[in-house]
């Protein structure tokens, strides 16, 4: 793309937001003003625009894509459910390169810690500082920076896509940054992929199959998308930094940022339950989960108590079990809206309404009316936002 229609596309997509028709009009109008002069305008109609927006390389790091397809029981008479037939395209890019160009801009030379600091005051804040103590304790990484890498996933980011697909975004930056650089959005917060996420019905999100090939893809995804970055957690990669100096790095998965249902999947644990006394949260004797807890009830317990018993959900592998340098129980962070306003308020209502459809309708055309209330409900959000557009453009005497 030359540098004209580079910045015709940047007035025309990003600042003045024209519609297709629009766009093309005034491509047409220019090309006939032009064509006398043997000339034509760098971009010919919307389409033109597209595909040249589509060849623009982000950040020289391209995206793959891994494609994957439920391969287990299927019903043994009736129809096939959709979701088992569809194919769950994974678009992803190597977060080994990505973080190599974080570390490589030199704008963030006065923002960046090489080595973590100990915080005296809080006994569980030093989950830095005890990874580095692991890391010199081998002689062939002894010496080398540690970058956490961060994850962030948040499925409310993007529009839902046309047929089986609920696409939600991954975000990665590194825990070697200062809050300044983040907050000033200098590019150290980049997104990575788009994860393939199957879209069901309200009676196939009640099916146990259904839920644990959500599982599935979604631990799956994760282990595809961090696959390059697993070797240099145990040798360390050779990185060039802010000052154009060179370091040895050793990566290892740093705080996962969640909502709490997301939290659930990553964790595997049953939604909505907690091994804690409700009746006595403050002086619990319930005590943090770890990995290597989890690794011995996988091996030791049935499938009933894993699930009643210590609310697992059993007979498939987390993500971070692919990593030698992972443990989810240690990852995840506070989720203030799912957990406390959300769990508090709305959840609660939906609840009872959705209990209370059951309860009068059955199961199978209550799940249905859910199904309608939710298409009603987009449907009624887009009416009232038309309406409320208009009833601005009213008061400001405009048409």
């Amino acid at each position: 793309m030359s540098q004209a229609g580079f910045e015709l596309t940047e007035i025309l997509y990003l600042k003045a937001h024209l519609s297709q028709g629009i766009i093309n009009k005034l491509l047409e109008t220019w090309s006939a003003t032009l064509i006398p002069y043997g000339d034509l305008p760098p971009i010919t109609d919307h389409q033109d625009l597209h595909t040249q927006i589509n060849a623009i390389k982000l950040g020289n790091v391209p995206w793959r894509s891994y494609t994957a397809q439920y391969q287990w029981l299927r019903p043994e008479s009736g129809p096939i459910p959709e979701w088992m037939e569809a194919q769950y395209q994974l678009w992803y890019r190597n977060p080994r390169q990505v973080i190599h160009h974080i570390f490589a801009n030199p704008e963030f030379a006065s923002g960046i810690d090489y080595a973590p600091h100990h915080d005296f005051q809080d006994e569980n804040g030093d989950w830095a500082w005890d990874q580095c103590d692991i890391i010199a304790v081998d002689s062939t990484t002894h010496g080398s920076m540690f970058v956490p890498i961060i994850l962030g996933t948040n499925k409310t980011t993007v529009s839902v896509a046309t047929g089986q697909h609920a696409f939600h975004p991954i975000y990665l930056s590194v825990g070697n940054m200062h809050n300044r650089i983040w907050r000033a959005h200098k590019d150290a917060l980049v997104l990575i992929s788009f994860l393939p996420i199957p879209k069901g019905t309200w009676e196939d999100m009640k099916d146990e199959i259904f839920r644990d090939f959500h599982c599935r893809l979604f631990h799956g995804s994760l282990m595809v998308i961090n696959d390059t970055i697993k070797p240099y957690m145990q040798r360390w990669d050779l990185i060039r930094c802010p000052d154009h100096h060179f370091c040895r790095a050793i990566y290892g998965l740093g705080p996962y940022i969640a909502d709490y249902p997301e939290q659930s999947v990553a964790a595997g644990t049953v939604y909505g339950c907690c091994d804690a006394d409700p009746t006595d949260l403050d002086n619990s004797a319930a005590e943090f989960r770890t990995w290597e807890q989890m690794m011995i009830l996988l091996k030791t317990e049935d499938d009933d108590t894993l699930w009643f018993g210590y609310r697992m959900v059993p007979d498939f592998r987390l993500f971070t079990t692919h990593f030698p340098r992972a443990d989810i129980y240690e990852l995840l962070t506070p989720d203030l809206l799912h957990q406390v306003i959300k769990g508090m308020y709305k959840d609660h209502l939906v609840t009872w309404v959705e209990e209370y459809l059951e309860i009068t309708y059955g199961s199978s055309r209550g799940s249905q009316i859910l199904d309608e209330v939710d298409r009603r409900s987009v449907s009624w959000f887009g009416d009232l936002i038309c309406q409320k557009h208009t009833q601005s453009m009213s008061r400001e005497g405009t048409t």
